[in-house]
């Protein structure tokens, strides 16, 4: 039996806010396909009580550059969206180190059941795609020998 499938990478976190708050950081763009077996979605958890360290491993995961809002008793530092980046903040305007609570790293995979052909051209890699064709024929001498009643070699 073919383990490999077509599926999709969703990569994305999920961070959670000292009032509650509870946000998205995506990825722009559209998902891509993949060919091969399938991995396990993974969560990974970023609660390091130091927010210092905390919010700069949310920098590290998504590039983003900060600015500080400087007044005139305080220096808050904070993230927020710009054109230079390839992640979109849901939830709130502005992610201030010092609201951030925690956050998540999420990588969930989606198995495609009716892939676009023309998409799979263009999303998947040579070796990938005729990987894919190969297994495709396989499957349909299998199904034409089960029905015939022959065993395949």
């Amino acid at each position: 039996m073919n383990k490999r499938k077509i599926y999709t990478h969703n990569h994305y976190i999920k961070y959670f806010l000292i009032n509650g708050t509870i946000g998205e950081i995506k990825r722009l763009g559209e998902l891509r396909y993949l060919y091969g077996e399938v991995p396990e979605d993974s969560y990974e958890l970023y609660n390091d009580g130091n927010t210092i360290e905390l919010f700069d491993a949310l920098l590290r995961e998504t590039n983003y550059r900060f600015l500080i809002n400087q007044t005139l008793l305080k220096k808050r530092i904070y993230i927020f969206n710009d054109m230079l980046t390839s992640w979109r903040l849901e939830g709130v305007e502005k992610l201030y180190k010092d609201e951030l609570l925690c956050f998540y790293v999420v990588d969930e995979y989606d198995i495609v059941e009716k892939p676009s052909n023309r998409k799979l051209q263009e999303d998947l890699n040579f070796y990938d795609y005729t990987q894919l064709i190969f297994d495709r024929e396989q499957q349909l001498k299998e199904m034409f020998f089960k029905e015939n009643g022959q065993k395949s070699h």
